[in-house]
């Protein structure tokens, strides 16, 4: 894993609002990743009511969310541009809402390269989940990459090992400081056409118990 370091939360904070600015127009994931997503967790779950995606820049993701799913699914976003685009909040997504603890049924992000603290902003969504609620974090080669735009970079195998820590055998969850919340349900392999010349895309499910 690989971590871009800032001198403090200010240049993180004005980074990330530059690189939104910059990129303002541009969508990341593909239609036919959000049709398997939205597929699959209608299959998951018996009921969903209410969804987050996590760092959306323009408002995409949650836009096609809610017409695949039917539901109030909204989109986080660190910009004050985030007003700009319909069920966007400008937001941290290192930071929770209250009423978001325990009450929300799925959480999608491609974005968590953005993070200053991947590990401390996954135990966050996860506490946002409900039991049985899935995280589901998106993986491509380009989130490889570690700079001050993306500061976070990982390869798939260290990005599962962020999300579900490696466990010696017999191992003590509670001793070893291990979290007893999460499975790690799958890892699903999306292949998304000519966009993705460079290798596939992974969808990472973990599911919260």
């Amino acid at each position: 894993m690989r971590q871009y370091q800032y001198a403090d939360y200010d240049e993180y904070k004005e980074r990330q609002i530059a690189t939104n600015r910059a990129k303002l127009n541009n969508v990341f994931v593909q239609p036919i990743v959000l049709d398997v997503i939205a597929e699959k967790l209608q299959d998951k779950l018996k009921t969903i009511d209410f969804g987050i995606c996590h760092g959306t820049r323009n408002g995409f993701e949650q836009r096609e969310l809610r017409r695949r799913l039917g539901v109030n699914v909204i989109g986080t976003e660190i910009s004050p541009t985030a007003t700009q685009f319909p069920h966007t909040i400008e937001w941290d997504f290192h930071d929770v809402k209250d009423e978001w603890i325990d009450s929300v049924d799925f959480i999608y992000s491609n974005a968590i390269d953005h993070s200053y603290d991947p590990a401390m902003c996954f135990d966050k969504w996860m506490q946002c989940l409900r039991p049985g609620g899935y995280c589901i974090l998106h993986w491509t080669i380009w989130h490889l990459k570690s700079n001050q735009a993306d500061p976070f970079g990982a390869s798939l195998g260290e990005m599962i090992d962020l999300v579900m820590p490696p466990t010696p055998v017999g191992g003590d969850l509670t001793r070893l400081g291990l979290p007893k919340d999460r499975f790690l349900e799958e890892i699903y392999r999306v292949e998304s056409g000519k966009m993705r010349q460079q290798g596939p895309d992974y969808l990472i499910w973990v599911r919260k118990v």
